[in-house]
């Protein structure tokens, strides 16, 4: 896990797999936990993709998609800042 935020009152969680490098999105109260991952960071043209259609109609809701994507890519700035020393 690289970080985590409370959205639409869901607390999400973020992180990376070795094997999918992709900056996966779960949710911490749900099960299966990853709906989702980001895309686009290295270049800041952020995409969510939904792998859990269960959970899109959430992802639809209120500003939670752009709310997704701006604390993502917090995160991984904060990570690449932190691997870099």
């Amino acid at each position: 896990m690289l970080g985590q935020a409370e959205i639409g009152g869901r607390p999400i969680r973020f992180g990376t797999l070795t094997e999918a490098p992709r900056l996966w999105v779960a949710f911490a109260d749900t099960s299966p936990p990853v709906f989702g991952y980001l895309s686009g960071l290295v270049g800041e043209r952020l995409s969510l993709q939904v792998t859990e259609t269960a959970h899109l109609p959430w992802t639809r809701e209120a500003d939670h998609t752009e709310q997704l994507k701006s604390h993502g890519l917090e995160v991984w700035r904060a990570a690449q800042r932190w691997c870099e020393g």
